[in-house]
């Protein structure tokens, strides 16, 4: 147990560094289960995937202190997206997965977002065709490479599931 004036050992270091000490530490316990999915990662295979999706980020072109958005539900991406753009100094916004064509709008005009990743579908709501209303772009997009009117700052957006329609860059983060 840390004495009351101790600081914890996270204390000044980065999610990055965290997330690499305690894999470093902890290489086997696990770090991440998906049981609606059954995937499972422990800290070693974490990192190495939040590795991965903050050198997919950079190829992006994204950079520190650009904001990421997700538009997705309780998903493993989300989770790797997350530590991912900590792990570059990008900034992660959450759109609701509720939201429609005008809350989706009115977010990504307010929040700064270059790049948006999004998931197909849940329940009722269908993310492509939303995006869609709200950025026509897209159906002319190649790779996911937007030149999104209504969004000036938005420069790409990634379909974290596979078989998304045409303009969408594919993968998941």
């Amino acid at each position: 147990m840390t004495a009351p004036h101790e600081a914890p050992w996270v204390d000044g270091l980065t999610i990055g560094q965290v997330l690499a000490e305690t894999s470093r530490k902890f290489p086997t316990r696990e770090a991440l289960v998906f049981a609606q999915s059954n995937r499972r990662m422990n800290y070693a295979q974490f990192a190495t995937e939040v590795r991965d999706v903050a050198k997919g980020l950079l190829a992006l072109g994204i950079k520190p202190g650009e904001h990421v958005g997700i538009w997705a539900t309780n998903l493993p991406e989300w989770t790797l997206l997350q530590f991912g753009a900590a792990s570059i100094g990008a900034v992660l916004v959450t759109i609701n997965p509720a939201y429609r064509q005008f809350e989706l709008s009115y977010t990504l005009e307010q929040s700064d977002v270059v790049a948006l990743f999004l998931t197909d579908e849940f329940k009722s709501s269908n993310y492509y065709a939303i995006f869609e209303q709200a950025c026509p772009e897209i159906a002319q997009a190649h790779d996911g490479k937007l030149s999104c009117a209504s969004y000036t700052r938005l420069r790409c957006a990634v379909a974290i599931k596979p078989n998304a329609p045409r303009g969408y860059l594919t993968g998941a983060p």
